[in-house]
């Protein structure tokens, strides 16, 4: 039905083209037919074969949630561009989820995840959803000694930026090279090394901190892993002039602090 609209609004648009302007056509094409944008968010980043891949997926409509979409499909593909499955989950609130178990006998490096809804066909194909899964080596499984975990922290300032006077919530997620989630603690210090506020993960490696940062000061977080073993990652520098955002949930509602 939705393909069928499509068409129609195209004939239209080619119609009307002679008395209004291509930036105006184009501008309500946006406006009532966006296209469908779709994110996949996997359990790990990295497989070996026979393990199951587990994924969530959220599925826009410009800025917002897909509503009338229903349905998303995923093709599983071989280095050699063979489809080695075609899964369909149902779309509930702009969410679903599904697995996909890779091959035992799989030999490729990688396997090629493609994913999209019956109206994203309708645009250009570079806009599907298109990634690389690894996958290792099936002999490496089995070897007793197992890498060294080598941790990272990531930092998020809510709102996309660090703005000086203000109220800032800084998100933080911590995990290994494999992606795997680590516990972690740690405490923001000025450039005089005085502590302003400590925090730890409170699961799968994530959590937050609040402060309000000064201009022209530098800003340091010295966290600790698992293994006691202490680390130092720098803020990004505060922006004199900017917006910051927080968001915090409330029962049903969320409530958006600008």
């Amino acid at each position: 039905m939705r393909n069928i609209l499509c068409l129609v609004f195209l004939m239209s648009f080619f119609l009307a083209a002679r008395t209004q302007s291509l930036d105006s056509a184009l501008s309500k094409m946006a406006t009532t037919h966006s296209a469908e944008k779709v994110y996949l968010h996997y359990d790990k980043s990295s497989y070996y074969a026979g393990e199951t891949i587990w994924f969530k997926a959220y599925l826009m409509e410009g800025i917002f949630p897909a509503a009338q979409t229903k349905t998303l499909y995923v093709d599983w593909i071989d280095e050699k561009g063979t489809v080695l499955s075609h899964t369909v989950s149902p779309v509930v609130d702009a969410a679903t989820n599904g697995q996909f178990d890779v091959p035992a006998e799989y030999k490729g490096d990688f396997v090629h995840v493609r994913a999209y809804t019956k109206w994203m066909l309708n645009f250009d194909t570079a806009f599907l959803y298109s990634k690389d899964i690894r996958i290792l080596p099936k002999e490496a499984s089995s070897k007793k000694t197992l890498a060294a975990v080598t941790p990272s922290l990531q930092l998020f300032p809510e709102g996309g930026d660090i703005v000086a006077g203000v109220i800032n919530k800084i998100a933080f997620k911590a995990n290994d090279q494999y992606g795997r989630p680590v516990k972690i603690k740690g405490r923001l210090l000025d450039n005089k090394g005085t502590a302003l506020q400590s925090f730890s993960s409170v699961h799968d490696g994530m959590g937050s901190f609040v402060f309000i940062p000064q201009a022209g000061t530098n800003y340091t977080v010295k966290w600790t892993d698992e293994k006691n073993v202490e680390h130092t990652v720098p803020l990004p520098q505060a922006k004199v002039s900017g917006v910051s955002m927080q968001v915090a949930p409330d029962e049903e509602r969320r409530i958006i602090t600008v």
